[in-house]
């Protein structure tokens, strides 16, 4: 076969501004569809946990000093006596003391008083709910439920606090 019955190429600058392009639609696909995956995933864990109603109290705490967290599917939340706060990681010290070494998500407490009003909630993973009101916000972990595969459980959530002492809020279900 000579050289003149061979197809025409294109110059270098063309094949390589093609590759180019075929690279960024390509990744725009992907980034649209993970998104899309993401959000579809968050929806059906908010329908499969609100409308739902907690009651949860700190551990040790005097009976009686407890808070309600009511959630909607819409993505609304009322809480009544919700500590003021803010979510934050752990520090490394406190990451030593958890099997996996990781730094998790905890609720820091601001100390200035508890909130009751209306609020927002957001799915955070597959295991977290964010609930955020005025200038704080709160996190809640599922419980372990099932005995293999280990589902997220989220009759009886809690929402561990920052710090050594490692003390929770746990919640129960209020039907």
């Amino acid at each position: 076969m000579s050289s003149s019955d061979r197809a025409p190429r294109l110059p270098r600058v063309f094949r390589e501004r093609r590759g180019l392009l075929l690279a960024i639609v390509v990744l725009v696909i992907a980034v649209v569809a993970g998104a899309s995956l993401t959000s579809a995933k968050d929806h059906a864990v908010r329908d499969s946990v609100a409308p739902v109603e907690w009651r949860g109290a700190l551990d040790g705490a005097a009976p009686g000093s407890e808070m309600r967290i009511r959630l909607q599917r819409d993505g609304t939340a009322e809480v009544i006596d919700a500590p003021r706060g803010d979510v934050t990681r752990q520090d490394r010290d406190e990451a030593r003391q958890n099997r996996n070494g990781r730094r998790h998500l905890c609720f820091a407490p601001a100390g200035t008083g508890v909130y009751t009003g209306p609020a927002t909630w957001e799915v955070v993973g597959e295991w977290g709910i964010r609930v955020q009101f005025d200038d704080s916000s709160l996190i809640l972990r599922a419980g372990k439920g099932g005995s293999v595969l280990r589902d997220p459980d989220w009759n009886s959530p809690r929402m561990p606090e920052c710090g050594e002492n490692g003390k929770s809020w746990r919640f129960t279900r209020v039907d």
